[in-house]
């Protein structure tokens, strides 16, 4: 009896191990194309969905743009609405949807503090320059991405947003898209090399 119990446990100690191995190969070569994730900046925990493309494989390099909704909006609606994740699946390059904090009330609708606009976020000061900044970090340090090749898009105050960030923080956005929307960061701008923009 002691004989057929110890065997049975090392069968079910092996079956454990397997499985667990199991589970941690397909997380780490086969990770998850959608995945919904939030780092802390301050005293804030922010959050952002990431759409890693068909295929993905950690010893490449990838592009990545940065897709900001717009007021009122949130990432799981911009992906939907811009049909990026698809885009990034058949053009090759990782898409990341931040999300705007929320603003005070019963809706409490997500902005960006694109600098004169919009909300609660830009009269308090929100550091959305910071959140991308250290998101931006983060993404490098987890998935595989060419650092020269750093995009934004967004629209309307997620445009807003991708004008600042084309200001603040031209050492990492190499490039900028923006759809139904202006400029309203402080002036004078003063980046730190040229960004090109389509608008």
């Amino acid at each position: 009896t002691f004989i057929k119990t110890f065997k049975c446990m090392l069968f079910m100690n092996k079956q454990l191990f397997l499985f667990l191995f199991a589970f941690f190969v397909a997380k780490t070569v086969f990770p998850q194309l959608n995945s919904y994730d939030s780092i802390v900046v301050g005293s804030d925990w922010r959050t952002f969905r990431v759409h890693l493309p068909k295929g993905y494989n950690p010893l490449s390099a990838y592009p990545l743009v940065l897709a900001f909704h717009g007021g009122g909006g949130n990432a799981l609606q911009f992906s939907l609405t811009t049909e990026l994740s698809s885009k990034s699946d058949s053009a090759g390059f990782i898409v990341v949807f931040p999300e705007g904090k929320r603003n005070p009330g019963v809706m409490g609708v997500r902005t960006w503090n694109a600098g004169y606009c919009c909300a609660n976020n830009s009269t308090v000061g929100t550091d959305d320059v910071g959140f991308i900044s250290q998101l931006v970090d983060t993404l490098q340090s987890r998935y595989a991405i060419d650092t020269n090749r750093i995009y934004a898009t967004g629209h309307s105050n997620g445009g807003m947003m991708c004008y600042r960030l084309a200001t603040e923080l031209s050492e990492k956005i190499a490039a900028v898209a923006i759809s139904s929307a202006t400029m309203v960061s402080p002036y004078p701008s003063t980046p730190k090399r040229p960004v090109p923009i389509i608008h």
